[in-house]
């Protein structure tokens, strides 16, 4: 097979999040969903079966969603429900009128009756006849209503989801939601969904190191590159660092030398593929931290971080007081965080994905290699 150069160049320069080219792995998150599926036939009443898919940013939840779209699409009709398209009625109807025929495979077009008649902010009154329509028309036997960065979900969205999770609509429907590590915990301050199931909740993390060199074996397989595929794919595995983000970068990286080499993996500058797979997650780390408190001053970021590892907080009132103190000893050293709140430092820390809740509620870094990163920030005590 010969190199697939222009198809390189594309993954060379590749920033689509929502689609993984090369998927591997996530064996058990794909069959929760599937078990979901399977739920349906056996609820009484026919409620609504949730899932909430949660994680640290760059673990790959919407790189799943786009999979699960792709591939369970048999019988499954897929309705995307995003915060713009809640706004109000008009914008809901509007998202109807303007429905790309592509978005939705062939012979599922009556999705957009579904979309129509959510209604505003999941009030979910006359939902049940129009999607009897989808289901009528031989469309599709199941829906799936899905939500993306759903722990931004607020108060006008919440009756509605309650009424979801309590009534259904009469039709068998998954209720599928990704969103950072607090995605849940936001989900049970809702009144009517504090006692999600147990297997509501997915958590994602990190993949295995032989997911990874899977998914880049069929990266240069399908780019025809020559040589040792095998010692390229463990090479861009271990750099990953068992991460989905970390991981792309480094495909990233191997494709640019690729393009240098024209195909010949034996000619791989593993040196320079390693160094800017370093580089990339430097740059994610940091995107993390900018535009908010975090990025006013990265080490003192980091000295909180490390106080969190030792510590570990088991609430958000402990968060918010160890923000507190920390913040109370700068005694106006930097003047950016003077105003700035405990309260508001802990939740940046949360909603940049920097901490995440484990399941026993102590907060923890959401990615492991960030904290090696962050610690790196910490300058040195001076020799005594």
């Amino acid at each position: 097979m010969a190199f697939n150069r222009q198809k390189t160049d594309e993954l060379s320069t590749h920033r689509d999040r929502d689609a993984t080219p090369f998927f591997a792995g996530r064996v058990d998150e794909i069959d929760q969903f599937d078990r979901a599926l399977t739920e349906l036939g056996s609820q009484p009443g026919e409620q609504a079966v949730f899932r909430i898919y949660q994680g640290a940013p760059g673990c790959g939840k919407t790189a799943l969603l786009h999979h699960l779209r792709e591939n369970r699409a048999d019988g499954v009709v897929f309705v995307n429900v995003q915060e713009r398209h809640l706004s109000s009625e008009t914008a809901l109807m509007e998202r109807d009128r303007h429905v790309d025929i592509e978005e939705v495979p062939l012979g599922k077009r009556i999705v957009a009756r579904a979309v129509r008649t959510l209604g505003s902010r999941f009030r979910v009154g006359e939902t049940a006849e129009a999607l009897s329509d989808v289901i009528a028309d031989g469309a599709a036997d199941r829906i799936v209503l899905y939500m993306d960065e759903a722990q931004s979900v607020g108060p006008s969205e919440r009756p509605g989801l309650a009424a979801l999770h309590r009534d259904g609509i009469g039709i068998p429907t998954v209720c599928l939601f990704t969103g950072l590590g607090h995605t849940a915990n936001r989900f049970r301050q809702i009144e009517g969904l504090s006692r999600l199931a147990a297997n509501a909740i997915v958590n994602m993390g990190a993949m295995t190191e032989q997911e990874c060199a899977e998914s880049t074996r069929k990266m240069v397989g399908t780019l025809g590159a020559d040589g040792d595929r095998e010692h390229a794919a463990q090479v861009v595995a271990k750099l990953s660092l068992g991460w989905p983000q970390h991981l792309k970068g480094a495909q990233t990286a191997l494709c640019r030398e690729l393009l240098r080499t024209d195909g010949d993996l034996g000619q791989i500058d593993y040196g320079r593929v390693r160094s800017e797979s370093d580089r990339n997650r430097r740059e994610y780390y940091n995107a993390r931290l900018s535009a908010s408190v975090l990025g006013v001053h990265r080490p003192f970021t980091a000295r909180v971080v490390a106080t969190v590892q030792r510590q570990q907080p088991v609430d958000p009132g402990d968060l918010i007081g160890l923000c507190e103190k920390r913040l109370a000893s700068l005694q106006g050293a930097y003047p950016g965080l003077r105003s700035v709140t405990g309260k508001e430092f802990a939740n940046a820390l949360v909603e940049r994905g920097v901490l995440s809740p484990r399941a026993d509620e102590r907060y923890e870094v959401a990615i492991p290699s960030m904290a090696e990163w962050l610690a790196g920030l910490i300058p040195s005590p001076p020799p005594a």
